[in-house]
């Protein structure tokens, strides 16, 4: 008898968690998506697509190679082309800093979609770096093991000082990316293969609110226990900020912190070269990025929704954007 009630309870414990929920989404078929990131100095292109079920096996082409894309460039009216090689539909001419854009998709089965765009003006700056041997001062203990990152395995640090010239205007946005390192490594002299190494960075938690490296929660979370100690981030290799968020109006300071190679491997002596990228973006190129980064870090069964926003208007998605990019390496030491 008190395992049949054991057996009843069970029952009503189970069917009391569950309940039916009504599907609500809408039965509408695929739509067309128009993607558009368009660099100052490159010639103009529009992607097309229909947009994607996520229950749909296999790699299907959802390229859609016979809509008709027109695009206006500083008020110079093209007909772009599509080409099977890229699957873009592409323009000979090439976009210019400063000038406004304007696309237009159409296709049979689809509708039509168009987007505006402004081209940022081109922009100055400088870096200055500096070098020095990493110190533990001013790192808590909490920070030991953040992010995947043994801070006592630190080599060398690097200071990165972005500054903007002073007639960049207000109400600016611009993304620094960095590359992995690539090291060479050989077996008796012989050349086997390359390794990517990723850098890591040391920020001081200011700068971490305004440029928002990581997601928000970690940001919460962890900032009540650093108060203003400075925060390690491993394996981040892009900033996106406005210069609203620079603490002088024109700064930009941070620090690359160096780990050493697996001392089991042999690697080829050469300079250490750090590949970056400085790019001015439109307000819907920024806007767009912080969006897919907030994307990307609620990326997970247990997420909430995520709302992805487009400029694209009309029958579709997507984005139209732009940028005006800056690009250059900087050398790092071995300590």
């Amino acid at each position: 008898m008190k395992r049949l009630s054991l057996i009843l309870t069970a029952l009503i414990l189970v069917t009391g968690c569950t309940k039916d929920i009504e599907y609500r989404g809408t039965d509408r078929g695929p739509i067309m998506v128009a993607n558009s990131m368009n660099r100052a100095g490159d010639k103009a292109y529009v992607r097309v697509t229909r947009s994607r079920y996520f229950l749909d096996s296999g790699n299907p082409d959802y390229t859609l190679s016979d809509a008709a894309v027109t695009m206006t460039i500083g008020g110079s009216y093209h007909e772009l082309n599509y080409g099977s090689r890229n699957r873009n539909y592409t323009s000979d001419c090439t976009v210019k800093p400063g000038s406004i854009l304007q696309i237009s998709a159409a296709h049979p089965d689809f509708g039509q979609v168009y987007a505006c765009d402004t081209v940022p003006k081109a922009f100055s700056c400088t870096v200055d770096t500096a070098y020095q041997a990493f110190s533990m001062k001013g790192i808590a203990i909490d920070t030991m093991f953040y992010h995947g990152l043994d801070v006592g395995m630190i080599d060398s640090v690097c200071s990165f000082d972005f500054c903007l010239s002073s007639d960049t205007g207000r109400n600016e946005y611009f993304m620094i990316e960095f590359e992995p390192i690539r090291r060479f490594i050989s077996i008796r002299g012989d050349t086997l293969d390359t390794i990517c190494q990723y850098l890591s960075y040391r920020i001081a938690t200011p700068t971490l609110y305004a440029i928002e490296m990581i997601d928000n929660e970690s940001i919460g979370d962890f900032s009540e226990l650093m108060d203003l100690l400075p925060v390690i981030s491993n394996g981040i290799n892009s900033f996106t900020f406005s210069d609203r968020h620079l603490s002088d109006t024109t700064h930009l300071v941070f620090e690359l912190l160096m780990t050493p190679v697996d001392s089991t491997l042999h690697i080829i002596k050469s300079d250490i070269k750090a590949k970056y990228a400085i790019r001015s973006l439109s307000w819907a190129a920024y806007t767009y990025q912080m969006a897919a980064r907030n994307f990307g870090n609620h990326n997970s069964p247990m997420s909430e929704p995520v709302t992805m926003w487009t400029n694209i208007q009309g029958d579709g998605t997507g984005v139209l954007g732009s940028y005006v990019e800056i690009s250059d390496s900087l050398s790092l030491r071995e300590f």
